[in-house]
């Protein structure tokens, strides 16, 4: 049995919309997902530059604060490893005189 001649063009008039109505409606989400993610880059890159802020200063706090600057100072200038040993060719009976 042949199918009438009728048939196929409006078959492929169906399809053929169809396939139109899905690339429609892909390009749609496409548009949206492009537009949030415009807005939220703005919030995602203000986000992290605050928290950046935020670790940077809690940084700069821990290594400037006078507790490491003494325990810095104290490393270099009585000659103490970082376990407060003495270097080997360290003369406590040192004066400085030269």
């Amino acid at each position: 049995m042949q199918e009438p001649a009728i048939a196929l063009p409006t078959y492929l008039g169906f399809i053929s919309a169809m396939m139109t109505a899905v690339t429609a409606v892909l390009a749609a989400v496409a548009i949206g997902i492009g537009v949030v993610a415009f807005f939220t880059f703005g919030g995602i890159k203000n986000e992290a530059r605050k928290i950046a802020s935020e670790r940077v200063n809690e940084l700069v706090n821990e290594k400037l604060s006078d507790e490491a600057i003494k325990a810095r100072i104290d490393e270099i200038a009585f000659g103490q490893g970082p376990r407060g040993e003495l270097d080997e060719d360290f003369d406590p009976d040192d004066k400085g005189n030269r």
